[in-house]
């Protein structure tokens, strides 16, 4: 059998050749793809700082009629959003009130995907 001995052009050193795992492909790809501008996310100010987002009305309106029967839907306005938790100079609490592009929410709810992303349910009364 012949081998072939190929010359690619580079050096590197095989022990150095690390093979990225699961979760730092992910983290990759969330960042570079989910949350790049020109992709799928937009720029809103949450509490005050610009931040990268993705507002999610389908699954707004699927949690509004599975999760928060009419008894919970004490808000007349709804918004969910995506947003890098890293990038959040705060914990959002649940009960706890956030600034979304300068109007005053309270959370819903929040779920952490274990990625780094956060999905985050804020509510408003509209009426004042």
């Amino acid at each position: 059998m012949m081998g072939f001995d190929i010359d690619i052009g580079f050096d590197f050193d095989k022990e150095e050749i690390k093979p990225m795992t699961f979760k730092e492909s992910v983290d990759i790809d969330v960042k570079n793809t989910f949350f790049n501008r020109d992709e799928f996310s937009e720029l809103h100010s949450v509490n005050g700082k610009d931040l990268p987002v993705v507002i999610d009305d389908d699954k707004m309106n699927e949690l509004i009629g599975a999760k928060f029967t009419p008894l919970e839907r004490v808000y007349e306005k709804m918004i969910l959003f995506y947003v890098q938790k890293e990038l959040l100079e705060f914990a959002p609490e649940i009960n706890g009130n956030i600034f979304f592009d300068d109007e005053l929410y309270q959370v819903a709810d929040i779920s952490d995907d274990g990625f780094g992303v956060l999905a985050v349910t804020i509510g408003q009364n509209t009426c004042r």
